[in-house]
This record gives structure tokens, sequence and C-alpha cells, in this order.
């Protein structure tokens, strides 16, 4: 995840892009990553900033959340 300041007007409006490992990390308890992002997840909930993502990274996101992190099956594919 990443967060930009925007300006609009004389408001500036927090804006947080949310990734595929952002999805994935907040899902999975065993992720590196999950404890920085529950501490994101929690700073979002209090400050409220404007959420996007695009349909690619839903996708990618549901089909690793509903698939696992299967590298080593895949690998052969490569």
């Amino acid at each position: 995840m990443t967060a930009s300041s925007i300006g609009h007007g004389t408001e500036s409006f927090p804006r947080v892009f949310v990734d595929t490992s952002a999805f994935y990390a907040l899902e999975d308890a065993s992720d590196r990553y999950r404890r920085e992002a529950r501490l994101i997840q929690r700073w979002c909930l209090r400050q409220r900033p404007r959420l996007f993502t695009t349909d690619h990274v839903i996708d990618e996101s549901i089909t690793l959340i509903c698939h696992g992190n299967q590298t080593d099956e895949l690998s052969w594919a490569w």
C-alpha cells in the first residue's frame, strides 16, 4: 500500500492504493507482512483515506487467496 496527498482546492485528501500484497497479508495469518498490513489497516479505519485499486489487483488477489501461494506447483510452467 502506498499513500499520497492529492490537492483538491484548499484541502488535501490522503489517497491509498491497495495492492495484492495488502489484501493477501490481511487474509493470510502466516504472511510476513501481516503485522504491517494490520497497522496500515487500522490507520485507514481511523483516517478514512480514499482507497483505490484496480480490477487486475482484485482478480489477482482473489486468485492468490483462493489458491494460495503455490509457487512450487506452478514453477514447472516457467
